[in-house]
């Protein structure tokens, strides 16, 4: 009877199986990698979308572009919640093989699992807010609304002070109405910029817009009287420094009072057609013929000087 030795064969099963062990754990290992890689990733854009959920909006076109998203969130919470059901099946399957995963594994597999109907519920909640977060810009709103009112009932009557108080029409008042009518102008800019404002926020929540035409009626009304006050009052202080010697180019400042001689020959014309009243025209005329006194000034300064060199030499 012949004798087979199998210990040769014995060693190779075992070496064989070794190997099958190792690369069995080195799968696994992949396997699990993959599966908390994927939860990872499912976990951080769940999160993102938990974040635009919730996040309240700071104005009314963040509010409106909320509100048409959330025509599409639900998708996105859908489109999540597939990914998790395939992270549940790749988990369930990594058991399958008695895998033992970790506690930290577990936690997320669950959280996962109740995120997309927590999403949901927050979604529900996020109609209503909302809801609550347009009334408290609607309030906001007219509020606005009302303030500018009121600070167009006070413009209105200042300029109604500017053409009834001869205090405004007097050179002698040349500082006092300067300051009143450049404090009247910047509000009606400001009010300007606040009307604008007011309508675009009304369209965005889909509201009438009120009228506001009044203040543009207001500025140009009052454009030329400011006009007339700004270029006197800077006309009277070339003169001062002239008187003071504190101007040395002077053909600069003969050229600067024919450009502003023409800005105001402009400017009262506008005067003499608008319903100021006639003090106010005539003083913008005085002015006119004073700057055309300052300017043959200036002429017979500047062809004096020449004179003086020669006395010099």
């Amino acid at each position: 009877l012949e004798v087979v030795n199998v210990g040769m064969f014995q060693d190779v099963r075992k070496t064989l199986a070794a190997k099958h062990e190792i690369t069995q754990a080195l799968l696994m290992e992949r396997l699990v990698r993959r599966l908390r890689i994927q939860m990872d990733e499912t976990t951080s854009d769940f999160r993102s979308l938990v974040a635009k959920i919730t996040k309240p909006p700071k104005n009314v076109v963040e509010l409106v572009k909320m509100r048409h998203s959330m025509d599409e969130l639900p998708n996105a919470i859908s489109e999540i919640q597939r990914r998790i059901q395939q992270h549940v099946r790749l988990y369930e399957e990594v058991e399958g093989f008695c895998h033992q995963l970790s506690p930290e594994d577990f936690r997320m597999r669950w959280d996962l699992v109740a995120g997309p109907y927590r999403a949901r519920h927050l979604l529900a909640q996020k109609a209503i807010a909302l809801q609550e977060h347009e009334a408290e810009f609607v309030r906001e709103l007219l509020r606005e609304q009302d303030e500018l009112q009121e600070r167009l009932r006070e413009i209105e009557e200042t300029l109604h002070l500017f053409r009834s108080s001869p205090a405004y029409w007097d050179i002698s008042s040349l500082s006092m109405a300067r300051e009143a009518a450049e404090s009247l102008l910047e509000r009606i800019e400001q009010a300007q910029e606040d009307s604008k404002n007011i309508n675009q926020t009304e369209i965005t929540l889909e509201r009438k817009a009120t009228d506001y035409t009044q203040i543009h009626r207001y500025s140009f009304d009052f454009n030329p009287f400011y006009q007339l006050w700004a270029i006197v009052y800077a006309f009277h202080e070339d003169q001062t420094k002239f008187r003071l010697g504190a101007i040395a180019d002077k053909d600069a400042l003969r050229r600067k009072l024919i450009q502003t001689y023409q800005v105001l020959e402009k400017t009262v014309k506008t005067l003499q057609t608008s319903t100021w009243p006639a003090p106010i025209v005539q003083l913008g005329e005085n002015q006119l013929l004073q700057m055309e006194e300052f300017q043959l000034l200036l002429l017979s300064e500047s062809s004096r000087q020449p004179d003086d060199s020669d006395a010099d030499g």
